[in-house]
């Protein structure tokens, strides 16, 4: 497994992913068993993250079946959850941080309570869990960061666009009630 208990992916990834490893075999002992558990549960993860995220974009149920068939099928899924690497448990961190990032984006924030905040609260910590287990996912949290962005302009602009009709709505009872008022006047000077 390594010399002088130094794993060689020491050297290649980050930390976390060597302690969630490294978490594995103190639980299960330094076999084959303990190093690859936490990664082999890692991809089953991401294969469930990855069919509701395919299921959301795609509004159809069988979208997120066929995902769920093609990353069980792919040789990538049971390679890198099974070489005992980290790498599978970033992808779970990477689509859980994407997942959520895009439940933002379609729900914006509702409220102001903190329950609205919790998607982009789990989306942050996932990409930085992702980002600290192996460095090279930098690359595509920029596209979540990206989405991110998307959202909090489609979520200005559709705030903008319901205070423009209260903006509206309240001229025109403005204007009502100053007419009502003007009549009411008008009437009171003629008697």
């Amino acid at each position: 497994y390594g010399v002088n208990n130094l794993y060689t992916g020491d050297r290649v990834y980050g930390s976390v992913g060597n302690e969630i490893l490294a978490l594995g075999t103190l639980i299960f002992g330094m076999s084959p068993y303990g190093l690859r558990f936490f990664p082999i549960l890692a991809a089953a993860g991401a294969l469930v993250v990855g069919a509701f995220l395919a299921r959301r974009i795609a509004k159809n149920e069988k979208a997120g079946i066929f995902f769920a068939v093609l990353f069980a099928l792919s040789c990538a899924t049971l390679a890198l959850g099974g070489l005992g690497t980290p790498m599978m448990i970033g992808v779970f961190f990477f689509l859980l941080c994407f997942n959520f990032c895009h439940v933002f984006y379609v729900n914006g924030m509702r409220s102001e309570k903190f329950s609205a905040v919790v998607p982009l609260l789990i989306s942050g910590l996932s990409g930085a869990l992702a980002i600290l287990v192996h460095g090279a996912y930098v690359i595509p949290m920029l596209g979540v960061i990206a989405l991110f962005v998307c959202g909090m302009v489609r979520l200005r602009r559709a705030r903008r666009i319901y205070l423009d009709k209260s903006i509206a709505e309240l001229e025109e009872i403005e204007a009502e009630h100053f007419s009502v008022e003007e009549e009411q006047l008008q009437q009171s000077k003629v008697s």
